[in-house]
């Protein structure tokens, strides 16, 4: 304890003692303490360091990273990110010459990520395109990166984004400070809008042959279905048919809806071939003797054309292509039947 001490010494050799003193005078050693603010800063920021030691009469400072000061109440900023050790040493000088002294060290944290954060215009969408707009909060920025969840990137303070589809989108914020940290935050996008998938009969269809459509559908009020003859229908169930009246090449649509103003388009992907035919031929005869000789002619019409004809020429006999030949040998009347096969796979037959 710092104070005025006397110390006596007191001396004997069995016949006379004798005693002596001397006065100690113990220092008071000065109490060291500082603090932080913050205690946890990015590369580039500066840390204010508060002395709270009692009246010194000397201070030194030392930074941990080989910086030194001897200001009473310094900052100062780090130019990596690490842990380092800081200490405070205050000594106090007395007017006897004699000087005391006593530390403080204290840690404090450089990092090169911190929290940072942005505002949304909206985060629930009830329909697609659905735009939002993006506001860094954090500054200053050199560089602000944006990742939207979609495999869509940006950069800037301010950016606006469309999402073209359905889902939960992550949004990651990464802004560079001019001194090289980075503030990052994420926040969620929610995309509840009309979605799903749809297939249909397509390829060749035979005449008056009901196609049949379907749609795998989430978040919707109702289905307009498009056929691609110039009809059309709303229906609130996800199956429906629909007959062709005349041949041709058909791409169908169908629009997923929701409310009065969502509309999402599923497209048609595939071709409906619609084909309307028929058979027929017309013959002519050379008549011998004995026997007569026909000639037949294929009269059959197709919208796609026609792949085979197989005859049967009623006597037993069997023929095929377009403009056969055929001798009876035999008084009758024949029945002669044509059955066409058409390049879409669809037939008919006449007799």
């Amino acid at each position: 304890q710092p104070g005025d001490y006397k110390v006596v010494l007191l001396a004997s050799n069995g016949c006379s003692d004798t005693t002596d003193f001397e006065m100690i005078h113990v220092f008071k050693t000065p109490r060291v303490d500082f603090s932080a603010v913050p205690y946890t800063v990015c590369i580039g920021d500066s840390i204010r360091f508060k002395n709270e030691s009692e009246a010194l009469t000397g201070t030194l400072w030392k930074f941990g990273d080989g910086s030194t000061t001897a200001l009473t109440n310094p900052a100062h900023y780090y130019n990596a990110a690490g842990t380092y050790n800081v200490t405070l040493i205050g000594s106090i000088q007395y007017s006897t010459g004699n000087a005391c002294m006593d530390s403080a060290m204290k840690k404090v944290s450089v990092v090169a990520t911190q929290p940072g954060d942005f505002s949304m215009s909206d985060t629930l969408g009830k329909c697609v395109p659905f735009k939002v707009t993006f506001t860094n909060l954090t500054h200053p920025s050199a560089l602000t990166v944006w990742d939207f969840g979609d495999g869509k990137k940006d950069t800037g303070d301010v950016v606006i984004h469309t999402f073209s589809s359905v889902g939960e989108f992550a949004v990651k914020m990464s802004a560079t400070h001019p001194a090289g940290c980075s503030f990052g935050a994420t926040k969620k996008v929610y995309i509840q809008a009309p979605s799903g998938d749809w297939s249909y009969d397509h390829g060749y269809i035979c005449e008056n042959t009901p196609v049949r459509y379907q749609v795998n559908a989430q978040n919707v009020d109702s289905l307009r279905w498009f056929f691609g003859d110039g009809t059309s229908i709303t229906t609130t169930t996800n199956i429906v048919f629909h007959s062709y009246t005349r041949s041709g090449k058909y791409v169908p649509y169908v629009l997923l809806m929701a409310g009065e103003k969502c509309s999402v388009l599923l497209p048609g992907l595939d071709t409906i071939k619609v084909d309307y035919y028929s058979a027929g031929f017309r013959f002519a005869e050379q008549r011998a003797c004995g026997t007569s000789t026909v000639s037949f002619i294929d009269t059959s019409r197709s919208a796609f054309g026609i792949a085979a004809w197989d005859w049967n020429f009623g006597d037993g006999s069997t023929g095929s292509g377009a403009r056969p030949q055929h001798t009876y040998n035999s008084t009758n009347n024949w029945p002669v039947q044509l059955i066409i096969r058409t390049v879409g796979g669809c037939t008919d037959t006449t007799t």
